[in-house]
């Protein structure tokens, strides 16, 4: 069948078909192929404009590199729900196509210009309070995105902002509606209080053991424990690991000699640059005709960084004539040859790169200084000693996982590598402590039990349920683990012995709360009932201690409680006969409010503060409606997911 197939492939109309494939790909790419074959998938279709898988991936693995970020080096991509990042992801990605629809309908934009802007003063892709474009090529690499998709999705957010803002600059206050937020605002109220504490009455009640009873049968979901375990665990330190190591002074010479070498005859150089994009308006025959008529200006004489000043279009070295800085060999790949074959002062022919056609400059050589062995040999001894530090705490991380892999315990590995077998507190799958709350735990293991990954493992099939020694686990930089379950609880409820004196105390004090209250009701009534010696008398309760408090404005750090219930209250009417009380029940304890009196101060506000307050009401009104109309555009959006 090969010999067929290679037989055939031999003849005219074959040469022909291959031929055209060649024209196709050299042309247009294997797109072509592919594209004409079958369409992209798609995930979702809002308003039948289409998601495509590829967007949606990449959306995904943003989320995803996001979610690292966030969580650090604990980060575990295990515990992902990986569903429920996708469904959140395409409905994200839902909603913000819905928005850029309502954005272009509304017929908004970004201009180039305004992108370039911002990449230029975006904090990320600074060095030394720069633009680096070294820099922002390897920030947007790092969040998985090509120089021409992140501007893309810049120019998205960017659209979308313009049309927050746009928005946002709609809401109006009014005057009627400032003085009266000003008006509530400044108010103040006088008050008396009196707080009477329901626990100074709780000795005195009685709870019987049926009560207990029933209350514990009715509420076995808040006395129900976890799944708990106890963990033993070996630890290897990077410290402990690299404790004593002392290099020889032949290992330090012998570093030295090998530094040397790589010294020797290297050498940096100071370069300019003139950069001309290929792009849409110029392709890259025309860039390198413009680049030949520079080089013709600056071998008649022109400035260099004049011309990069009016000429180059890598925005974060015009400015500064060019300049790269120093440059060692491999900083610049395909600009290397170039660079290092020019002699000082002398000026490059044009050359092609992925960014476009350069025109570059040396203004400078500098050939490395090579220091002797005792100007290097403290330098040497660190590098030395982290070096070999590095090398054991790597041998003995491979040692003590195959160690623990097929081992019964942790003993017999620890014991080998010389290490201690130590124990966590009982814990669940949060990592709350149980059983010994007040232990005292020093940093790492707090950092240890508050490790999503040693948790994920502890509670995992094959250690848990199969009882076998974790993988070797990176607790932070300078801290590996394995961990192995010493005791297991299962999932339970506390027995009532163990939580019946809680109960007990629970039920008195909430039973005094209601026999207190009760009785302060019953004096208020008789106090309402009585006729009053004066408007403002207050009632006599039992055991109550009154406080006064004038002129209490809404946020009251003296009498925070009694404020904060004083200003729902009911202002008093002109003419009543007693002053209006009120009892509140608040943290275990009876309050009763007796208001006094409602004023609103004449306090004049300068055109400043008016100012500020209106700009926080509308930026209050201004989220509202946004949310509001968002809303809207996602209610009625056409949404199809295949």
């Amino acid at each position: 069948m090969l010999q067929n197939i290679r037989d055939n492939a031999q003849g005219t109309f074959a040469k022909i078909i291959v031929g055209l494939i060649v024209v196709t790909f050299a042309l247009f790419g294997v797109e072509s192929i592919i594209g004409s074959i079958s369409g992209e998938p798609e995930v979702a279709v809002v308003n039948d404009d289409p998601i495509t898988d590829s967007e949606f991936q990449r959306a995904v693995e943003l989320r995803t590199r996001q979610l690292y970020n966030q969580m650090g080096e604990g980060f575990n991509p295990s515990l992902i729900d990986e569903n429920a990042l996708r469904r959140s992801v395409l409905e994200d990605e839902v909603t913000k196509r819905v928005r850029l629809q309502a954005a272009q309908d509304l017929g908004l934009s970004v201009s180039d210009q305004v992108i370039n802007q911002f990449i230029l003063t975006w904090p990320q892709a600074q060095v030394d309070g720069k633009f680096s474009q070294d820099r922002f090529l390897s920030v947007v690499s790092s969040i998985g995105l090509s120089p021409t998709a992140f501007r893309e999705e810049l120019r998205k957010d960017l659209m979308l902002n313009q049309l927050a803002n746009g928005l946002s600059q709609t809401a109006i206050v009014t005057q009627a509606e400032l003085d009266n937020i000003l008006r509530i605002d400044r108010e103040q109220r006088s008050f008396a209080y009196a707080r009477l504490d329901a626990a100074e009455l709780a000795n005195d009640v009685t709870v019987g053991e049926d009560e207990i009873k029933a209350y514990y049968d009715a509420n076995q979901t808040a006395y129900a424990l976890p799944e708990r375990v106890r963990l033993r665990y070996v630890r290897l330190n990077s410290d402990d690991v690299a404790a004593g190591i002392e290099p020889t002074e032949a290992e330090l010479k012998a570093l030295y000699e090998e530094e040397k070498a790589t010294l020797t005859g290297s050498e940096e150089r100071r370069v300019r640059h003139i950069l001309l994009e290929v792009n849409d308006d110029r392709n890259e025959e025309q860039a390198l005709e413009a680049a030949a008529e520079l080089v013709e200006q600056l071998e008649g004489g022109a400035d260099f960084a004049e011309l990069a000043a009016e000429h180059s279009e890598d925005l974060g070295t015009k400015d500064e004539g060019g300049s790269l800085g120093l440059i060692a060999k491999g900083t610049l790949p395909e600009l290397d040859e170039e660079i290092f074959s020019l002699e000082e002062g002398a000026v490059s022919e044009p050359v092609v790169s992925d960014y476009g056609v350069h025109i570059l400059k040396v203004d400078a050589i500098e050939i490395a200084d090579i220091p002797d062995f005792d100007e290097a040999r403290p330098r040497l001894l660190n590098s030395m000693r982290q070096r070999q530090a590095e090398s054991r705490l790597l041998e003995q991380s491979e040692k003590l996982a195959d160690l623990s892999y097929s081992a019964g315990d942790l003993q017999g590995p620890a014991e080998e590598l010389g290490l201690e077998v130590l124990e966590t507190p009982m814990i669940d799958r949060t990592g709350k402590i149980h059983g010994s709350a007040d232990a005292e735990l020093d940093a790492f293991e707090k950092r240890l039990i508050g490790n999503p990954t040693v948790r994920a493992q502890a509670f995992s099939a094959d250690v848990l349920e199969d009882g076998n020694n974790s993988e070797l686990i990176e607790v932070d930089d300078s801290n590996s683990v394995v961990v192995r379950v010493a005791e297991r609880q299962e999932a339970s409820v506390q027995p009532l012995a163990d939580v019946s004196d809680d109960i007990r105390k629970s039920l008195a004090r909430d039973k005094a709360l209601e026999q207190l209250q009760a009785r302060v009701t019953r004096e208020l009534d008789t106090f309402r009932e009585s006729e009053p010696t004066e408007a403002s008398a207050l009632p006599e309760l039992e055991g109550a201690e009154w406080t006064e408090v004038d002129n209490s404005a809404r946020q009251n750090g003296e009498h925070p409680d009694a404020a904060r219930l004083a200003f729902t209250m009911q202002r008093p009417a002109e003419g009543d006969a007693q002053i209006p009380v009120e009892i509140f029940t608040e943290g275990g304890a009876v309050f009763v409010i007796a208001l006094q009196d409602v004023s609103h101060p004449e306090e004049k506000l300068s055109t400043a503060e008016r100012g500020t307050l209106r700009a926080l009401l509308q930026n209050r009104v201004a989220q509202q409606e946004l949310s509001l109309y968002y809303q809207r555009l996602r209610e009625t959006a056409e949404v199809e997911k295949p």
